[in-house]
């Protein structure tokens, strides 16, 4: 068996709960280039690929920035219940 112990992955409700408790003044780049990975949010290209490659299971996390540089434990806990 085949696992992908740190496969990106982005939940569309994940996205835009950190996009939208970002600081106004964070960068853009956090989240900014998630749209142009396709694997982070399309699971039919992802599913693609782990046959492509023989992969048989993922462990997924979330992808960078990691919510920690920018939020307190609460909101970190609660990013990462929504994912």
């Amino acid at each position: 068996m085949k696992i992908d112990a740190f496969a990106h992955a982005l939940p569309l409700a994940y996205k835009e709960a950190f996009q939208k408790k970002l600081p106004v003044d964070a960068a853009k780049m956090s989240g900014g280039d998630w749209d142009r990975n396709k694997t982070l949010m399309d699971l039919d290209h992802r599913l693609s690929i782990m046959d492509e490659f023989g992969i048989d299971m993922q462990a997924l996390v979330t992808p960078t920035p990691a919510m920690e540089w920018f939020f307190d434990a609460d909101t970190c806990g609660t990013l990462a219940r929504i994912a």
